[in-house]
């Protein structure tokens, strides 16, 4: 399953003294990779959910703009966070401009949220976040586990 679009969260930021400053950070998805086997070939995605199954992981990176839409720096290293690690981790690379959202096998969902600096001044007061929410489906079927009952006698016996 292979998703495309764009996501960009702008959050304006209000000071009494200071200008505004507004930065937009877009969240790109992809490709989704099953950890077991070679991964499908395709383009980058982007969704605000995504479906992975129980054996998938997926690169997710941010490409962090100002309110023209310019590439902007970000102060100090983004963070990334999953809801729940029982069913989905997140390893961020050194610069935190991506990670890899892996499942664990459960099924379920848990939302990753990534946090950066915008404000370049040190004041630390232009906080920006995105999320993607992953839902966690059952992969193809891969055993059939056949059970055998209780042995009773045949009717009529």
């Amino acid at each position: 399953m292979r998703y495309r679009g764009t996501v960009s969260l702008t959050l304006p930021v209000e000071a009494d003294l200071e200008p505004v400053h507004v930065f937009s950070m877009g969240l790109v998805v992809g490709p989704v990779r099953d950890r077991l086997r070679p991964a499908q070939q395709g383009e980058p995605a982007m969704a605000t959910t995504l479906q992975l199954t129980d054996i998938q992981e997926v690169v997710l990176s941010i490409n962090p703009m100002d309110e023209e839409k310019n590439p902007a720096q970000l102060e100090g290293v983004p963070t990334w966070v999953s809801s729940d690690e029982s069913v989905l981790t997140v390893a961020a690379a050194a610069d935190g401009l991506s990670a890899t959202a892996a499942t664990v096998g459960p099924l379920g969902s848990a939302t990753v949220t990534v946090t950066a600096q915008g404000d370049l001044t040190g004041a630390g007061s232009d906080t920006l976040n995105d999320t993607v929410t992953v839902d966690i489906v059952a992969s193809q079927a891969s055993s059939l586990n056949t059970s055998a009952g209780s042995p009773t006698t045949r009717p009529g016996l």
